[in-house]
């Protein structure tokens, strides 16, 4: 989770660098380039985020039916007994 977190600073630091070839007086290509690089940097975030959100959802799932299990293995266990 802390390398997903470092690479999305990452990204987002590196907005700079087109922006530092703007202000040294860079041609027009580097108009061009932020926000395209922008972009990219907003979809790479949207992509981590889903990603994170997509474990996190699937880790939620697993452990609700795991308890489902165990409590449905308890209640067997009972049942098997009263009979």
């Amino acid at each position: 989770m802390k390398f997903g977190k470092s690479i999305m600073a990452a990204a987002v630091i590196s907005i700079v660098i087109p922006l530092v070839f703007i202000y040294r007086g860079g041609s027009w290509i580097w108009y061009m380039i932020l926000p395209l690089w922008i972009l990219a940097v907003l979809f790479l975030g949207y992509a981590q985020i889903r990603r994170s959100t997509s474990r996190h959802h699937d880790a939620v799932v697993r452990s609700l039916e795991q308890t489902a299990i165990r409590t449905l293995n308890h209640h067997r266990h009972d049942w098997m007994n009263d009979l």
